[in-house]
């Protein structure tokens, strides 16, 4: 167990880390943030790695009693480590220039993943069941191109300047619910840079078709759905 890496063009698998015991993992060029669970487990905290020297650096520790605590996930960009907290339940970031400690947002949101552009912190929120933005420069919440219904599945493509994710605003989809109770799905992307948004999919309204897991690279856009002629 633990945290792994693979270099481009090096078949070679190096285990980085502390301990078998690290998940929540993001990465933003050559450094890696994650949430290291210690042995015996009393205390937990959030870390910052460079995947070069192995240098680790504590960006939040946290007592797991007599509560028990959990960072569901962690984010990172160029300038800032960021964790969402089960108790107390919220999003937090700590400048990795500055060392300074904000709370982004407070109470549950749940993100499915959480991920950070140059500019944004975005969570695709499983209790709100919509895709949230938060500008690092005043971090309120907005809704991404909320089109009145679910949106699932939110991530960043590998430069971090688009984002795809499934929506059901276009028939039948408009009454889907996140627990499954789903039909249609179509996949959608979003450009920071030009602020615009997409419908990249067009089985719906006449032959609607399940969607998960999009993924976006520098020219392409990939994503999972059943074989013709099933259910």
């Amino acid at each position: 167990g633990g945290l792994g890496m693979r270099r481009k063009g090096d078949p070679n698998t190096y285990r980085i880390g502390p301990g078998p015991r690290v998940a929540e993992v993001d990465v933003w060029e050559r450094f890696a943030s994650y949430a290291l669970v210690n042995e015996p487990a009393t205390s937990n905290q959030i870390e910052v790695m460079n995947l070069d020297t192995g240098e680790r650096k504590v960006a939040h520790w946290y007592s797991i009693h007599p509560k028990p605590v959990s960072a569901i996930y962690t984010a990172l960009n160029a300038n800032w480590v960021f964790w969402e907290f089960s108790e107390p339940a919220g999003l937090f970031g700590r400048n990795l220039k500055t060392g300074e400690l904000v709370t982004i947002a407070e109470g549950p949101w749940t993100c499915v993943r959480l991920s950070a552009t140059t500019t944004h912190l975005v969570c695709p929120s499983i209790d709100k069941g919509r895709i949230f933005t938060f500008d690092l420069a005043a971090p309120t919440p907005v809704k991404l191109d909320d089109g009145g219904a679910l949106q699932t599945q939110g991530y960043l493509s590998i430069d971090r300047m688009r984002l795809v994710w499934i929506d059901y605003r276009d028939p039948p989809g408009q009454d889907s619910t996140f627990d499954f109770g789903r039909n249609g799905g179509e996949v959608y992307l979003h450009d920071f840079t030009t602020a615009t948004t997409s419908r990249l999919t067009y089985d719906s309204p006449d032959g609607p078709r399940g969607k998960i897991f999009p993924a976006a690279g520098t020219d392409r856009v990939v994503w999972s759905e059943p074989p013709p002629n099933t259910d």
